[in-house]
């Protein structure tokens, strides 16, 4: 069986890896914190099933390399949905928590027939980015000691998603997935310091 994208595969399994070392290390046990394990735990799940599909899925007939791109996609809007459960536990009032729930349940599901309908990995970067988004806000919004780590990582990523898209560079070596990862690990190792960080009072 040949190995396909060989600098893909390996990026995408560091960046597993990393995000696996990284959820075993978070152990504190409020609600966001643990939202926040699940993330990246996920996060790996994505790495892992992303990196074996540029790796291998083209040994394959279409139908499992579809089937294979659309867990993919379908990973990655969990990822989101872990995000936005995070934030919720951290900023949202108790009588608040079953609407966000509901809410968060809807857009993940229309991101999941989204990617039916279009299985592309924009459709994953539009419903992490809604996530990342609300991250955002909350930083900017917020002085708690989390917030300076956080707004790190959103910039990791976003740097990281623009560098995906804009498909630069095509090295043979190295190309613009490879250098998503390379950015990607860096913004994680800054959210899961600021996870660290989650249920602490505001700066004062």
């Amino acid at each position: 069986m040949n190995l396909h994208e060989p600098a893909t595969f390996l990026t995408d399994c560091l960046l597993a890896g990393l995000a696996l070392a990284l959820a075993w290390r978070l152990r504190a046990a409020a609600p966001a914190v643990r939202w926040w394990r699940r993330t990246l735990g996920m996060t790996a799940a994505s790495a892992l099933v992303g990196g074996t599909y540029h790796g291998f899925a083209p040994n394959f007939g279409p139908a499992l390399q579809s089937a294979w791109w659309l867990a993919t996609l379908w990973i990655i809007s969990g990822v989101s949905a872990c995000l936005a459960l995070s934030l919720m536990h951290e900023l949202a009032p108790p009588p608040r928590l079953r609407f966000w729930r509901t809410l968060i349940g809807a857009k993940g599901a229309l991101a999941a027939a989204s990617a039916v309908v279009w299985p592309v990995f924009l459709v994953a970067i539009v419903d992490y980015g809604l996530a990342l988004a609300a991250w955002l806000v909350a930083a900017l919004a917020t002085r708690r000691p989390w917030r300076g780590w956080m707004l790190g990582g959103l910039g990791l990523s976003v740097g990281a998603a623009v560098v995906q898209q804009s498909g630069w560079p095509q090295a043979p070596g190295l190309n613009h997935n490879d250098l998503y990862h390379l950015i990607q690990g860096l913004g994680l190792i800054a959210f899961f310091q600021g996870a660290r960080r989650l249920g602490m009072s505001d700066k004062r």
